[in-house]
C-alpha cells in the first residue's frame, strides 16, 4: 500500500516539475492557473494508468512527451519553438535522472537492480532520490537559461531528435540490464554504460544551451552590424542635407533682404522683376497651405522648403479657420507653429527617408480651434530613461496655449508622436458673428 501511494506521489511530481519549468520560461495564459491544476491531475493519472498497464518504457516516455507538449501549448504562450523545447527538456531531465539511478544500482549488483524495480523500501528510497535529482535539474536549467528568451527552429528540432535518441538508448540499455540481472550475469558493465549515457545526455543539454547562445550572439551581432550600416548611410545623407539646408537658409536670407529693401524703397517694378528672376531660377514657391493668416502661410512655406530639402513629407489640412480669432499674436503664431514643426522635423531626422512624414491639421470645431501635429518617430534613449521625452519646444508651446485658456495634449506612441492643441475662439471687434 505504501509503495503504491508513493508511486502516485512520484507520478504527480513529474507534471508539477514540468509546470515549474514552463512557468519559469514561458508566460502563463490568462485565467489558466485553475486549468493547470486539472491538467497536472490528468497527467499524473495518465502516468499511473500507463504504469498499471505495464507499457514499454519507450512507449511511456513518448506518450508522456506528447502529453507534455500539449500541456505546454494549452496553458502557456510564447514562440512555437519555445513551447515545444521546454517540455522536451523535461523529458531529458527524466531520462537523465533515471539513468543516474540505473547506473548506480547496476554498478552495485544485479540483486540491487532487481529489488529497486520491485515494490520495496529500496524502491521508495530510489524514487525519492529520483524526484530530488529532477528537482535539482529543473532548478539548474532555470538558472543557466535565464537569458534564453528565443530559440531557432533548428535547435528546437535538434532537441526533439536528441530526446528521442536518448529515449531509444535508455530503452535498449534497460532491457539488456534486466535480462543480465535475471540471468545472474554481472551488471557492472551496464552500469558503466549507463554512466556514459548520463554524460552524453548532460553533454547534449550543454550543447543545446551553448549552441542557442551562439545563434543568439550571431543574430545580435548581425542586428548591430545592420544598425551601424544604417547609421553610416544616415550620417552621409544628413551631411548632404545639412549642406543643402545651410545653402538654402543663406540664399533665403539674402533674398529676403533684397525684397525687404525694394519694398521699403517702393520699387514695385524692381520687385516684380526680381521675383520673376527668382521664380525662373528656383521655381515658384508652392503655396500649399491656405490658413487664413499671412504670417502662418509664410512660415509654413519656409518649413515646407526645409522639409523638401531633408526628404520629409509635410502635409497640411486647414479647414474653416481664422487663427487670429483665438487671440494669438503674430509672434505667438510663429513661435507656436515653429516649435511644433521643428520638434516634428527633429524626430523625423532619426528615421529612414521613406518613413519621414509630418501631418499638420487646423480645424474649427464649434467654439474651439483644433491644431494637431503628427509625425513618425522612434523612441529615443532619453525617452526610455524618461529624460526630456517630449522635445525642447513644448514648454513654450504649453505656455502660449495656457495663456489663451487652451489645452495642450501630448500623445506619444511607439511609432508616432501627436500633439493636439485646443484654443477657444473669441469674438473679434467689428465682427458681428462669433468666430
Amino acid at each position: 500500500m505504501l509503495n503504491e501511494l508513493f508511486e502516485i506521489i512520484v507520478n504527480f511530481s513529474e507534471p508539477v516539475l514540468l509546470f515549474i519549468l514552463l512557468k519559469g520560461k514561458l508566460k502563463l495564459k490568462r485565467h489558466s492557473l485553475p486549468f493547470a491544476f486539472l491538467c497536472i491531475f490528468l497527467l499524473a493519472g495518465a502516468t499511473t494508468i500507463m504504469n498499471k498497464l505495464q507499457l514499454d518504457y519507450i512507449a511511456t516516455i513518448i506518450i508522456s512527451l506528447t502529453l507534455y507538449v500539449v500541456f505546454s501549448f494549452l496553458l502557456f504562450k510564447g514562440e512555437f519553438n519555445l513551447r515545444a523545447v521546454w517540455p522536451s527538456l523535461m523529458i531529458y531531465i527524466m531520462v537523465f535522472s533515471n539513468t543516474i539511478l540505473f547506473a548506480v544500482m547496476s554498478a552495485i549488483s544485479e540483486e540491487a537492480l532487481i529489488v529497486s524495480l520491485q515494490p520495496s523500501t529500496l524502491r521508495i528510497l530510489v524514487q525519492t532520490v529520483y524526484v530530488s535529482i529532477m528537482l535539482l535539474m529543473v532548478l539548474l536549467v532555470l538558472s543557466v537559461t535565464k537569458s534564453m528568451d528565443r530559440v531557432s527552429s533548428k535547435i528546437a528540432a535538434g532537441a526533439l531528435l536528441s530526446c528521442l535518441i536518448s529515449i531509444g538508448a535508455m530503452y535498449l540499455l534497460l532491457n539488456l540490464t534486466i535480462i543480465a540481472a535475471e540471468s545472474r550475469i554481472a551488471t557492472i558493465k551496464y552500469g558503466v554504460i549507463a554512466l556514459l549515457m548520463t554524460s552524453v545526455v548532460l553533454l547534449l543539454l550543454v550543447m543545446f544551451g551553448q549552441t542557442n547562445k551562439w545563434i543568439q550572439k550571431f543574430a545580435d551581432e548581425r542586428v548591430v552590424s545592420e544598425s551601424l550600416k544604417r547609421e553610416v548611410r544616415y550620417n552621409s545623407e544628413m551631411t548632404t542635407v545639412s549642406k543643402t539646408v545651410r545653402q538654402l537658409k543663406h540664399d533665403y536670407a539674402n533674398h529676403m533682404s533684397v525684397i525687404a529693401s525694394m519694398a521699403a524703397d517702393g520699387d514695385i517694378e524692381g520687385l516684380r522683376n526680381y521675383m520673376t528672376d527668382y521664380k525662373s531660377e528656383y521655381g515658384a514657391v508652392e503655396r500649399y497651405a491656405i490658413t487664413g493668416d499671412n504670417t502662418l502661410d509664410s512660415l509654413l512655406s519656409y518649413k515646407k522648403m526645409l522639409c523638401d530639402a531633408e526628404g520629409i513629407e509635410f502635409n497640411i489640412t486647414a479647414v474653416g479657420n481664422n487663427l487670429r480669432n483665438t487671440g494669438l499674436s503674430e509672434v505667438e503664431i510663429s513661435s507656436l507653429f515653429g516649435n511644433l514643426i521643428d520638434n516634428a522635423m527633429n524626430a523625423c531626422r532619426n528615421l529612414e527617408p521613406e518613413k519621414r512624414k509630418i501631418a499638420l491639421s487646423i480645424r474649427k470645431m464649434a467654439d474651439m480651434m483644433r491644431i494637431q501635429v503628427e509625425n513618425n518617430r522612434i523612441v529615443s534613449e532619453a525617452e526610455k530613461r524618461e529624460e526630456d521625452p517630449h522635445g525642447l519646444g513644448l514648454p513654450r508651446i504649453k505656455s502660449i496655449v495656457e495663456a489663451h485658456d487652451g489645452v495642450c495634449t501630448i500623445m506619444p506612441e511607439e511609432n508616432r508622436f501627436i500633439v493636439e492643441l485646443l484654443l477657444p475662439t473669441v469674438r473679434m471687434e467689428g465682427d458681428g458673428n462669433e468666430a
